[in-house]
């Protein structure tokens, strides 16, 4: 099971607006615009998989207040 988040990925291509389509930058505008955003990450098992469930919450939830991030205690292997 792969399950990992990347805030920076760019979800259209090729990019040629600047950051306009990455999708930190679409959930803060959306976030910035009164919706309210959230995210469900997997926790990993550090030591099969890293696949930085920690950086992506952390990230995102530093964007907007009205990005809600949780973490699911599943196991993602």
């Amino acid at each position: 099971c792969v399950c990992r988040l990347s805030p920076e990925i760019f979800l259209k291509r090729p990019v040629v607006e600047g950051n306009k389509w990455r999708l930190d930058c679409i959930l803060k505008r959306k976030a910035q615009q009164g919706v309210h955003v959230f995210v469900m990450l997997y926790k990993e098992v550090e030591l099969a998989l890293g696949i930085n469930s920690e950086y992506s919450k952390r990230t995102l939830t530093h964007l907007h207040p009205n990005i809600k991030v949780g973490v699911c205690l599943c196991v993602c292997v």
